[in-house]
């Protein structure tokens, strides 16, 4: 199969714009459309250290994505690799692609402590085929969905950061699963940092401490 890319121009690149029907627990885009929150997470102002590995995927090369694992063998699914032609940052990006099913790329995170607040955050551009693709992505913290987008409408890079709390003990995961059949999602800069004093929304901590979260295995 060849899938062929939406170009977004670099000055739509840096435009930021609300994007409809998002599901979240707190999310920043630059935009304050029906689904943006005044007081949003962000590891912008961040001073703590960011706990993922290859967050910017600055290592690795084609289908070797160093430090995370994809569920499916790049044999059965070829559309997820480190590339060069979209990075938000440095040299390199990870294009996902996925057409079959929604494949999953995962890292286990260590250094969280157990009740702490933390942010994910990273940056998205999507390139879908909008006529005839179907496009979902989910973020995960310990298999408990914080995001969810599908059908994405294309769009260049955006900001998202997402607060959760860790379970600690090395048995936090944070798992991205993806696909878009007939085009790509790109993402960079990938980052979990602590946030200090912060907290969570009443409902959402609850969700959270009652989830017995699934472990999956990476080594």
């Amino acid at each position: 199969m060849t899938k062929t890319t939406n170009v977004v121009s670099r000055a739509e690149r840096s435009t930021t714009r609300a994007l409809p029907g998002m599901a979240l627990i707190a999310m920043l885009a630059w935009t304050m459309g029906p689904t943006a929150v005044s007081a949003a997470p962000s590891c912008l102002a961040d001073s703590n250290p960011n706990l993922v590995r290859n967050g910017g995927f600055e290592s690795g090369s084609g289908t070797h994505v160093t430090d995370w694992k994809v569920e499916w063998s790049s044999s059965a699914d070829p559309f997820v690799y480190i590339e060069r032609g979209h990075a938000h940052n440095g040299a390199q990006d990870l294009a996902l692609g996925t057409t079959k099913a929604s494949n999953d790329i995962v890292q286990k995170v260590r250094g969280t402590s157990r009740d702490n607040i933390y942010t994910i955050c990273f940056w998205l551009y999507s390139s879908p085929n909008v006529t005839g693709g179907v496009t979902t992505f989910d973020v995960l913290w310990n298999n408990v969905t914080e995001l969810n987008l599908t059908n994405s409408a294309q769009f260049g890079y955006q900001y998202f950061a997402i607060n959760v709390l860790a379970q600690g003990d090395d048995s936090d995961y944070l798992r991205f699963r993806e696909r878009n059949n007939q085009g790509f999602y790109y993402m960079d800069d990938v980052s979990v940092q602590l946030c200090s004093g912060c907290t969570l929304a009443p409902d959402a901590d609850r969700r959270a401490k009652s989830t017995q979260a699934e472990r999956t295995p990476l080594e």
